[in-house]
């Protein structure tokens, strides 16, 4: 088994996982980011204050230098550009994260994270920043995972608030853990926390509660301006005023409509940032599983004017963000049927009928059997994922033709084609098939509703089944291709119906007729 606090990637787990990560590359590279590469594990600096207390994953032994294993792709980012004397630009790396957890028995083990890191230097105006949000918005709608927000603050809003609640200053990163676990606990907890570990006064809390469970979009600005106590703070209304700017930004990138100023999102080294983010899927009902997806934080970033890392004192002022690419995967395979998930990227897969053909199908995706069954080559077909099948014979090949099928459609005719056109024709109707699978579930509602009216009803399906309830037609034509019926303990009643079959086989053993 795989150590603790790690897991293999095989099959259709890897295949999810590939296709989230080229999701988000392509939404990278589309904005001019240039791919790094880094060690998985880092130099350790052990002068860094308090990193005794970080759950980091220390090297035994490495040639006598300091080392552990890599805690954020953050770190490894801020000490390549330090070596690097690079400011500005824009990078990504997906890689993996390492660092202590206590698991269920109370024993400390290194956890294994895979993330996805994109950062870009710092700009004049926030247009740095303004774009990491329309990068995230991309990234976000083009994994399709449903309805999501981006929840937004500024450390200089924090640090008003804090400052006009008089909260002692040696309590500030404390405090902000706190606050930014409303997000997962309810205010009476938050409440309870903050007056019992932290001591602060009933009064003190209950101002800060006012502020931190509000939430909104560019209005908050405007209601929080009219609490004449935080807009005479200095560092509050200069963080209102940076907020109202990159919201004029973000309308101008199309945005908005997906940011929620929170005022409870906090971090515990917020003192070091500027802007914060965190995005946040909302509950997604999952209609083949019957269960619900909870809300989920799937990515959070910020400003970093100060950032030092965990591991050792590189400096480097960025935008950044990273995604949090399993937990985006339990998302996404909660969705996915795993029977609907290939196993490999095969685009055709290569038989053949009556002798093996084993050399011509070598050239491409194929079975190891040397003469294999017609049914195996099909199922071995669905399982890579092949949408086509390119099937050889020996009548045909000797005029010259091989045929083209469906993989999903093994009993249809298939379209014969000339060999030297195999190519060019599996090209398009590849590229057919990708074009129309968007649009595969309007045309099959409009055809549905087609055939109400002239009384056809075609609807290409894999299973039909009725149990225990009743099925009725009238003035309905059903047309089946290649299909196969299997009825068990049923009475039949037709009355006025007429048959039409040919070349049919029917077999009854032991049935009552009516």
């Amino acid at each position: 088994q795989s150590p603790r606090g790690t897991r293999d990637w095989f099959g259709e787990d890897i295949i999810i996982c590939d296709k989230i990560i080229s999701s988000i590359v392509e939404v990278f590279k589309r904005h001019g980011a240039a791919a790094i590469d880094t060690p998985v594990f880092e130099l350790l600096n052990p002068t860094i204050s308090g990193q005794d207390k970080f759950p980091i994953c220390r090297l035994a032994d490495q040639g006598g230098e300091p080392t552990a294993l890599r805690y954020s792709l953050r770190d490894s980012f801020v000490r390549w550009s330090q070596l690097k004397n690079i400011g500005s630009g824009k990078i990504y790396q997906v890689g993996k994260e390492y660092r202590r957890v206590t698991d269920e028995f109370g024993r400390s083990v290194a956890e294994e994270r895979m993330t996805c890191h994109f950062s870009c230097g710092a700009s004049d105006y926030l247009l740095a920043e303004a774009e990491m949000l329309r990068v995230t918005m991309e990234v976000l709608d083009g994994l399709e995972l449903g309805a999501y927000s981006i929840k937004i603050n500024h450390s200089a809003i924090l640090e008003g608030i804090m400052q006009v609640c008089q909260v002692p200053r040696m309590l500030w990163q404390n405090l902000a853990k706190v606050i930014n676990s409303l997000s997962k606990t309810s205010w009476d907890e938050v409440y309870l926390e903050m007056t019992t570990d932290l001591e602060l006064g009933k009064a003190i809390v209950d101002e800060i509660g006012d502020y931190v469970v509000k939430t909104g979009g560019k209005h908050l600005l405007y209601d929080l301006l009219l609490d004449e106590e935080l807009a005479k703070n200095v560092g509050f209304s200069e963080g209102i005023s940076l907020m109202k700017n990159l919201f004029d930004l973000l309308e101008t990138f199309e945005v908005m409509p997906k940011i929620a100023f929170d005022l409870s999102l906090a971090h515990p080294n917020f003192s070091e940032l500027g802007f914060m983010w965190e995005v946040v899927t909302l509950p997604l009902s999952v209609k083949s599983g019957g269960k619900t997806i909870e809300s989920t934080k799937i990515a959070s970033g910020a400003n970093y004017y100060t950032w030092s890392g965990y591991l050792h004192n590189a400096f480097s002022q960025f935008v950044g963000i990273e995604f949090e690419l399993e937990e985006i995967f339990k998302i996404i395979q909660a969705r996915v049927p795993a029977d609907q998930v290939p196993e490999a990227a095969v685009d055709a897969y290569v038989m053949a009928i009556g002798e093996g053909f084993l050399k011509e199908r070598m050239q491409a995706e194929f079975s190891y059997k040397e003469v294999p069954e017609p049914t195996y080559q099909f199922a071995a077909a669905q399982k890579s994922g092949a949408p086509f099948a390119v099937v050889l014979s020996e009548g045909e090949i000797k005029q010259g033709k091989v045929k083209i099928k469906e993989v999903s459609s093994p009993y249809k005719p298939g379209l014969d084609v000339d060999i030297g056109d195999v190519g060019l024709e599996l090209a398009q109707m590849i590229k057919e098939r990708k074009e129309g699978v968007s649009d595969k579930k309007d045309a099959d509602t409009e055809e549905e509703e087609e055939g109400g009216e002239d009384g056809n009803y075609r609807e290409r399906v894999n299973r039909v089944r009725a149990q225990g309830g009743t099925v009725e037609m009238e003035g309905v034509n059903v047309e089946m291709d290649f299909a196969r019926i299997k009825i068990k303990d049923a009475e039949i009643e037709f009355e006025g119906a007429k048959f039409d079959m040919k070349k049919v086989k029917i077999d009854i053993r032991g049935s009552k007729e009516k």
